[in-house]
């Protein structure tokens, strides 16, 4: 007797394929990583205004550079501007763990004299020193005549330790004759615990040996 043939009916029939239990097993067996973790917005920089005759009273105008600098907050970035064409004369600042930038106002060009004959001046070797931070430079001269002959340590407009130094479209003039030598950048060789510094100049003119 021939087989029975159903029609409509396959003669193997196979049911819908079950469904998958582990989608990552394509992957490799792999777990769905979370989604990246949105990292804050740095702050926007605070700006200070530097000029011989301050105006305002919001605590942003000062009448010296390291009145400015003192008013610097640590691990936030500062923007001094000077509003002032000069010469502003300066007393030694010394400044650690600030990003700052000394920038000339739009419409200036400032003359900043490091002030040595001043009774601050006299204890300091160097005009400006910084450790553990940054300093960014724009569109400055910035000068020292040297009179004082009787010191034995090396005089400098800049000595970094530890930290980052840049200079664009600047200036740096030193006059005169000192005993130990003159400097306009001294890079000191950073202790462990600080770290390493560099320096970086685009466009800038020196009359003194860096």
């Amino acid at each position: 007797m021939p087989p029975e043939v159903r029609t409509g009916q396959p003669s193997s029939s196979r049911g819908p394929p079950a469904p998958e239990t582990n989608p990552a097993s394509k992957s490799g067996g792999s777990e769905p990583q979370p989604p990246a973790t949105k990292t804050a917005p740095r702050p926007a920089a605070t700006v200070l205004i530097v000029s011989r005759f301050p105006f305002g009273s919001d605590g942003k105008h000062f009448d010296s550079l390291k009145a400015a600098f003192a008013a610097a907050v640590a691990e936030q970035d500062t923007i001094i501007e000077i509003h002032d064409n000069g010469p502003i004369f300066e007393g030694p600042v010394a400044v650690a763990g600030r990003n700052l930038t000394l920038r000339a106002g739009k419409g200036f060009r400032p003359l900043i004299v490091w002030d040595i004959q001043a009774a601050a001046s006299a204890r300091s070797p160097q005009f400006f020193s910084m450790a553990r931070g940054s300093l960014a430079m724009e569109n400055l001269d910035i000068g020292l005549k040297v009179a004082d002959l009787s010191q034995d340590e090396r005089t400098s407009l800049f000595r970094i330790e530890g930290g980052d130094l840049s200079a664009e479209s600047c200036t740096f003039s030193v006059a005169g004759r000192h005993r130990a030598g003159t400097s306009v950048i001294r890079i000191d060789p950073s202790r462990a615990e600080v770290g390493p510094c560099k320096c970086r100049l685009v466009n800038c003119w020196s009359g003194a040996p860096m």
